[in-house]
């Protein structure tokens, strides 16, 4: 996926072509992720099909983020069977036997719509 922002102008020829190339895809999924905005709000002001760009956002999955992780309260011990991530306003209950990818795909989820 690209690494730099996209003008607006390119944006707006990218989004009135009939069809997208994978490459044309890969830049109008990176250009909404990166405005922050949602995909309903970015989807109107680029007079983009809504349902078009979820199906290309679905082959192109958000590349993870770091953040900042602050320890609220103490470390769970050792013999600790969860803890508790917050996103946002969400909590996610992790249990100490949760699949790592099943985990890594509820955070997307979770990240995604915080």
């Amino acid at each position: 996926m690209p690494t730099r922002r996209v003008d607006p102008r390119d944006l707006a020829s990218l989004a009135a072509k009939r069809r997208w190339t994978r490459p044309d895809a890969a830049t109008v999924v990176q250009a909404w992720r990166d405005s922050d905005m949602s995909r309903r709000a970015s989807c109107e002001r680029h007079d983009i099909d809504e349902q078009r760009l979820a199906r290309w956002a679905k082959n192109y999955l958000a590349p993870p983020r770091l953040a900042e992780v602050a320890v609220v309260g103490e470390l769970p011990s050792a013999r600790s069977s969860s803890l508790v991530i917050e996103l946002g306003q969400a909590r996610v209950h992790v249990e100490r036997s949760v699949d790592d990818e099943l985990l890594a795909r509820v955070l997307r989820v979770v990240g995604s719509v915080c």
